[in-house]
């Protein structure tokens, strides 16, 4: 009897260990499943990228260039003028030469269908030898305009309510008047520097240069220089004319040195 409960007292020793070991197994991956469910449930900290960009502003300008027969460069210079005759089309500059050179050169203002529409219509009328888009982004300056705008426009109203308050002396009406001289000048200077921006970004600039290069007669240098040869001849003459007027005087002065060394060589002798 006294056997059989040594040994059932053993038994449940044992496993009551067996148990207790188990349990501290086990514990600690129960704390890291726990971990792990708090991090994935927890909120991220990092921060998200801002995607907020600034759309862009592109001012387009476009390059030109036409080689057309020598016959046809003032030609198409003239339609390339009314081609920008409406409202729609502003000519900025123009020049043409039909001298040595013999070409034509033009810088319109448009809207993007028109600048288009031009092109096309030039280039049906000539060998395109080049044509070159280039562009700007304007979007920081109209941007940092508009910022400084609405700064100074804040600005012109606080001083308007300065001149409104009730007992204001006189020399503080003329400080406030005079600042709002000044910041009334500056919203219209910035006014007309974003408007002018603005208008980049609406329309394009067309830049056309019209030549006669590889289309130019053989025989075209050889008239170009006969026809000038009489203004040629006559301002080599007068090149030579003013060439003897101003050397003169200092030959004039060299042959009376001259003399008078041969003069004074000769009473020399004599004495």
């Amino acid at each position: 009897m006294m056997k059989f409960l040594v040994t059932l007292l053993t038994l449940f020793w044992l496993v009551g260990c067996s148990q207790s070991a188990k349990d501290s197994a086990m514990a600690p991956t129960s704390m890291m499943k726990a971990v792990s469910a708090e991090d994935s449930t927890a909120p991220s900290s990092m921060p998200e990228a801002s995607t907020t960009t600034t759309p862009a502003m592109i001012a387009y300008e476009h390059t030109l260039h036409l080689d057309v027969p020598e016959s046809d460069v003032a030609v198409l210079y003239t339609k390339a003028q009314s081609l920008c005759k409406n409202g729609e089309c502003a000519i900025l500059e123009s020049n043409v030469d039909t001298g040595e050179s013999y070409q034509g050169s033009l810088k319109l203002r448009a809207k993007p269908a028109k600048i288009d529409a031009i092109i096309k219509a030039l280039s049906a009328q000539g060998e395109v030898v080049n044509h070159s888009i280039s562009g700007e982004d304007l979007a920081l300056p109209i941007s940092d305009a508009t910022k400084k705008l609405s700064m100074l426009q804040t600005y012109r109203d606080s001083l308007e309510a300065l001149l409104k308050r009730p007992n204001v002396d006189i020399d503080s009406l003329i400080k406030i008047n005079q600042q709002l001289a000044q910041v009334q000048s500056d919203i219209e200077s910035l006014s007309g520097e974003k408007t002018h921006l603005e208008l980049r970004v609406k329309t394009e600039i067309l830049n056309i240069l019209i030549v006669s290069e590889t289309n130019r007669s053989f025989y075209a240098p050889i008239q170009h220089t006969l026809s000038a040869f009489k203004s040629t001849l006559a301002a080599g003459i007068s090149a030579l004319i003013a060439t003897i007027a101003f050397v003169l005087p200092f030959g004039l002065v060299v042959w009376l040195g001259r003399k008078g060394w041969s003069v004074f060589k000769r009473e020399k002798k004599v004495l």
